[in-house]
């Protein structure tokens, strides 16, 4: 939230929102939300306590997770939220949520 009170980090954080498959890169953020770019990442680490690209990463995977527990196939996932392939995927989500799509897919079946 106090990103979003912020007028110029909000501006940033609407993109990563709208387009979160887009391979955003930090100075494209810092000139959405018009700031130079060591301002705009100490400003956003400052309110978010996290860089830019940890924010992006974790909402990646918060949506990637979503749709897989829906049942959605790991290609399209990846795919949709910029992942070069299922098997890159397939690798972040292990290292965030510590378990495999798959298993999350296996698990979602049996209960």
């Amino acid at each position: 939230m106090a990103g979003l009170a912020d007028a110029k980090i909000s501006r940033a954080l609407v993109a990563i929102h709208d387009t979160p498959g887009r391979d955003w890169r930090n100075d494209d953020l810092a000139e959405i939300a018009g700031m130079s770019l060591s301002r705009f990442c100490d400003v956003f680490k400052n309110l978010l306590g996290e860089t830019p690209q940890g924010y992006l990463r974790r909402w990646r995977m918060t949506l990637v997770f979503q749709e897989l527990e829906r049942g959605e196939r790991v290609g399209a996932v990846a795919r949709r939220y910029g992942y070069s392939s299922p098997e890159a995927l397939t690798r972040a989500f292990q290292r965030q949520f510590g378990t495999s799509p798959a298993d999350l897919k296996r698990a979602r079946r049996a209960a």
